[in-house]
C-alpha cells in the first residue's frame, strides 16, 4: 500500500528585525534554543549545506541526526530531512524554516512534510502538527523579552 502525503505549517510572529533573527535560525549547528525542552545535548559535523546536527533526547538518549538541504540567504529559508532516528509513525520527513519580514518585526515560519501510511494519516498529521507547533514555539521563545 502506498504511503500518503501529509503537510503542516505553523507560525509565530517575533518581536525583532527578521535579519536579526535569521541571523541566529541560518546558525543551524546551534540548538541551544531548545536545550531542556526535548533536547539535552546536541552536536554537529560539517558546515554549510550537507552539516549533519544530532539532538539527543533528556529521557531516553534517543537521538535524531538532521542534515541540511538548503541555505538560502536571501530568502531567509533552510531546510533539513531527517537522516538517523526519526519520528513515531512517520517517513521521509523534511522541515522548512524560514523568516519573514512584517513591518519592523518578523514572523518565524516551520513547514513540515512527512509520509505515513494510509491507515495512520489522522495520527501521523497530528504527530507533525504538533512538531511544527513546538519548534516554532521553542525556536520564537528565546526571542521574548
Amino acid at each position: 500500500m502506498a504511503c500518503v502525503s501529509v503537510e503542516t505549517t505553523a507560525s509565530r510572529p517575533v518581536g525583532r528585525s527578521a535579519d536579526d533573527v535569521w541571523g541566529v535560525l541560518r546558525r543551524f549547528e546551534d540548538l541551544s534554543w531548545a536545550l531542556g525542552h526535548g533536547v539535552s545535548a546536541f552536536e554537529s559535523t560539517g558546515s554549510g549545506v550537507g552539516m549533519i546536527r544530532i539532538a539527543v533526547a533528556p529521557h531516553d538518549g534517543g537521538r535524531i541526526g538532521e542534515k541540511l538541504t538548503r541555505l538560502d540567504e536571501t530568502e531567509r529559508l533552510l531546510e533539513y530531512v531527517i537522516v538517523e532516528g526519526g519520528l513515531p509513525l512517520l517517513e521521509d520527513y523534511v522541515a522548512e524554516a524560514c523568516v519573514r519580514p512584517v513591518g519592523k518585526d518578523c514572523e518565524v515560519r516551520w513547514r513540515c512534510q512527512a509520509t505515513v501510511a494510509p491507515e495512520q494519516a489522522s495520527q501521523g498529521q497530528a504527530i507533525l502538527d504538533a512538531m511544527a507547533d513546538r519548534m516554532v514555539e521553542l525556536f520564537a521563545a528565546q526571542f521574548v523579552d
